[in-house]
């Protein structure tokens, strides 16, 4: 892991207290910051549900880091290529 110095301006974390301004303000911090790594997926015929699950248990290291899933609808899907839309947008079927 790399270690990297980082300075937090004050101006960009306006919900800090007086208290933490005066330690926070203009000084430098060491901080180890994590590798991340954003994984997208859209489940149209597979239960959200088990999508999650597998995904708790193969993520899962006990660590910081282990990550976070967000799940929201996806209102529209469209292929580029073909044009198509909806469902068969997400078929890989060629």
């Amino acid at each position: 892991m790399t270690e990297n110095k980082i300075i937090i301006p004050i101006w960009k974390k306006s919900n800090l207290t007086v208290e933490e301004a005066a330690a926070y303000c203009g000084i430098e911090m060491d901080a180890t910051l994590l590798p991340k790594v954003k994984v997208e997926v859209v489940v149209s015929k597979i239960p959200v549900e088990k999508v999650i699950e597998t995904a708790k248990k193969t993520l899962y290291t006990g660590h910081i880091g282990d990550g976070k899933i967000f799940v929201y609808d996806v209102a529209q899907v469209v292929k580029v290529r073909t044009g198509e839309e909806g469902i068969e947008a997400l078929q890989d079927v060629e």
